[in-house]
């Protein structure tokens, strides 16, 4: 995965010198190129990469957009200057920005420059809620305004207009008078720029559906006024007001599911019709529901309460929400469900079967859920060491991925479909967490990479590089006893043409795929402990802003969904074709010249880069750079990843705080050499 660099380095304050040297290595591109200078006329704040590609950059005058390739300005909003650099952040789920001021929330097309919602413009005086409506193509606010009115607004995505508001939905017993009781209300400020978001699904793009304590209610997008109430179902027995409810829309987009405490009811998202005569009753935490032939499936989800419940997967019949699977209860004569040891967390569908991963505390299970006969297949699920961090199908079998705990060790291994064990002669492990003296989170990471029908994995408590063949589950080791300089443990592992690279902050190494060694540099960092921190610390942000999120899938034909703990996996075709049309409606809410350039950088994106950036020290590199004269003698580097060689250096000397970017999917630096004056520098 790439990483968007962020640099605003040295306590102290150094001043940016770009000296571009001829140093040792090869010389591919001994100067990097300026692409261009743009001089603003008042102080640059600060600057930010979209996930766009294009720069946004703050002034004391004005918020500006900036072309990547060309540096020209192609919109600015001057009342937005001089405005904190914490309060602009990408909007949760989106490409949008979100920018949170005291009292006020602005919704921004980083893009285009275009201003979606503004809270303070429609009269808000705080903010208690937000959701981007993608099927409508609108931005719902929700929040406090004058003599502490709550109000719903809902703005055109398109436009910038305020659709509607409505101050009612709040007041009487029939309205939605107790929302705001199911919602924990964070209010933007300063300090905390998060803000809530309800739980509500759309109906086709004509209206929303959410739920309180009085009802479930679909609100007409369009005029803001209600379209129909349902009632809340009504179970059996005590049931605890501590879990928050949870609405579904089904495959099929004509129903959908309300899920609370251990219950289910069916509703027709056109007149909210109940579809079942009683509430289905699945004794304990929910996940997810799949649409299945034979029914609806309900995969237990993980008891954040503590309350012991038993994990049961169900059954449920479309016409009569009856449940199917599992033992009869001899008083009522319902069936319980399928036992299983744990949460399930991961899916994958095997022909008509389900090959179920589940957790309980720190350890996890694999079995396979024959949907024919309605049980597990095999006697005892397969017990794996750590969470589960990330599972495939392969020719071999299941391969699954888990990162270490508290008490055990992370590993990589393969389940066998047919026997319901592990079919590696041994599982590759991480290590474990509990009983070091002295933690160092690199020491457990297992980094891993796939070529074709191969795998690759570097140990770091083994510091063993193994090759596993996921066509027949053979399992060789590549190399063994690797160790970097400086105390180093591999942070990053990558496939390259002719081996296997492995690096880290000051070290990087070649290793064939014969197991040789084809190179192995070190490079000593700067002396000065605060600015090699702010670079490592710099390095810990992933990229969300280089790929599109996940929900942009949609727009990419062909790319794969990325799986995790709490993610179904891609073999579910009805839940994934449903995912899929969720993301093309997101898509559709940008502009086609905004999803053009984000599907160019995704391209890029899925390219390697030949080279690395460094942060060394110069005075203990063999260059002919010139002294520091009085300086911190330090600079980035750009390091070959065929060659392990240098083969640019940008000096940096001790004068003032230096504000850069450095996007490695354009090639290119943003520099601010001086107060008012950003310069572009391009690798080829």
């Amino acid at each position: 995965m790439r990483l968007l660099h962020v640099f605003r380095l040295g306590a102290v304050g150094v001043v940016l010198c770009l000296l571009l040297n001829n140093v040792v290595g090869k010389r591919l591109d001994p100067n990097p190129s300026e692409a261009w200078k743009l001089k603003f006329a008042s102080s640059i704040n600060w600057q930010q990469i979209t996930p766009f590609g294009n720069l946004v950059v703050s002034t004391n005058d004005g918020l500006y957009g900036i072309d990547p390739e060309k540096g020209r300005i192609t919109w600015q909003i001057k009342r937005l200057g001089n405005i904190p650099a914490d309060s602009y952040q990408v909007l949760p789920n989106t490409f949008y920005a979100q920018i949170s001021l005291a009292n006020q929330v602005i919704i921004l097309d980083p893009y285009e420059g275009k201003i979606l919602s503004d809270t303070k413009k429609a009269g808000f005086t705080s903010v208690i809620a937000k959701n981007v409506l993608f099927e409508s193509r609108t931005i719902l606010i929700c929040g406090y305004k004058e003599k502490l009115k709550t109000s719903f607004s809902l703005f055109d995505i398109a436009t910038g207009k305020e659709l509607w508001n409505n101050g009612e939905f709040f007041t009487g017993s029939g309205g939605l008078g107790e929302v705001m009781n199911s919602l924990k209300v964070t209010q933007a400020s300063p300090e905390n720029h998060e803000v809530a978001a309800f739980n509500l699904i759309e109906a086709g793009g004509q209206g929303f559906i959410m739920v309180n304590s009085q009802g479930i209610f679909n609100i007409n997008t369009q005029t803001g006024q209600l379209i129909w109430k349902a009632e809340l179902p009504e179970p059996e027995g005590v049931v605890s007001d501590s879990s928050k409810s949870r609405l579904i829309r089904s495959a099929s987009g004509a129903y959908f599911y309300y899920l609370k405490s251990g219950y289910l009811m069916g509703y027709d998202v056109i007149d909210g019709r109940q579809l079942w005569p009683e509430v289905v009753n699945i004794n304990g935490p929910d996940n997810e529901i799949i649409s299945h032939q034979k029914g609806l499936i309900i995969l237990p989800g993980i008891d954040t309460l503590n309350t012991m419940s038993k994990t049961n997967i169900h059954l449920v019949d479309y016409q009569t929400g009856q449940t199917l699977w599992g033992k009869r209860n001899l008083w009522n004569k319902k069936a319980g469900g399928i036992d299983v040891p744990g949460a399930v967390v991961n899916i994958g569908r095997i022909d008509n079967d389900f090959l179920l991963t589940m957790t309980k505390g720190d350890v996890s299970y694999l079995n396979i859920l024959d949907t024919d006969h309605g049980k597990l297949k095999f006697e005892h699920s397969l017990p794996i060491n750590g969470r589960l961090e990330y599972t495939e199908m392969t020719n071999s079998g299941l391969l699954y991925i888990t990162r270490p705990g508290p008490e055990n060790s992370g590993e990589i291994n393969i389940f066998d479909l047919k026997t319901g064990q592990p079919k590696l002669a041994k599982s590759i492990k991480s290590g474990i967490m509990a009983g070091k003296t002295k933690y160092k989170a690199d020491r457990f990471r297992l980094l891993r990479v796939f070529k074709k029908n191969f795998l690759y994995v570097f140990s770091s408590e083994e510091r063993t590089l193994y090759e596993v063949n996921l066509d027949n589950a053979q399992l060789r080791i590549l190399r063994e006893k690797i160790t970097f300089e400086g105390e180093e443990t591999p942070t990053h592992v990558e496939v390259r043409n002719d081996g296997l690279l492995l690096n880290s902050a000051q070290n990087i190494a070649l290793i064939g795929f014969d197991g040789q060694m084809r190179f192995q540099k070190y490079y000593p960092p700067p002396d000065q402990p605060g600015t090699l921190r702010a670079f490592h610390n710099m390095n810990a942000v992933l990229d969300a802003l280089c790929r599109p999120p996940a929900q942009m899938a949609g727009a990419v034909p062909g790319q794969p969904i990325a799986q995790s703990e709490n993610n179904l996996e891609k073999g579910n075709q009805a839940l994934i074709n449903n995912t899929y049309d969720s993301q093309r409606q997101k898509a559709r809410a940008y502009s086609p010249a905004a999803m053009i350039a984000a599907q160019r950088r995704f391209k890029a994106s899925t390219r390697s880069s030949d080279f690395i950036f460094m942060l060394v020290s110069l005075e203990k590199q063999n260059t002919s750079a010139p002294g520091s004269q009085g300086g911190l003698n330090y600079g980035l580097v750009r390091v070959s990843k065929d060659t392990g060689e240098i083969f640019e250096t940008i000096r940096m000397r001790c004068e003032k705080e230096p504000s850069y970017q450095v996007d490695d999917i354009l090639n290119a630096i943003y520099y601010r050499q001086n107060p008012k004056e950003i310069v572009s520098y391009k690798f080829h």
